[in-house]
């Protein structure tokens, strides 16, 4: 059975991708099937902290899971899936 869906902040983001053991991570222990939803707002803030060609590639991955809300348009958007898995951007 699916779970609902929630929103997530950078925050969520953020932890994840600087913990050392991301497995203790409030993100790594969401269900696999958990759909998350991001703000427009959120994807600017994560997009800015991606400085650097491993960082773009860690939070592309971890982005390519969830849904946006664009401020005028209520339908949530899929962005296109990207090589690097999850289980790659944890190890």
């Amino acid at each position: 059975m699916a779970s609902s869906g929630m929103v997530a902040d950078s925050s969520i983001f953020i932890e994840f991708l600087r913990a050392t053991d991301k497995t203790k991570t409030k993100l790594y222990q969401l269900p696999n099937d958990a759909e998350l939803y991001v703000s427009v707002v959120t994807l600017y803030e994560l997009l800015m902290g991606a400085t650097d060609e491993i960082k773009s590639v860690m939070l592309n991955c971890l982005l390519s899971r969830c849904l946006f809300f664009r401020s005028r348009n209520p339908s949530p958007k899929k962005l296109p899936k990207y090589t690097t898995t999850f289980e790659s951007v944890i190890k």
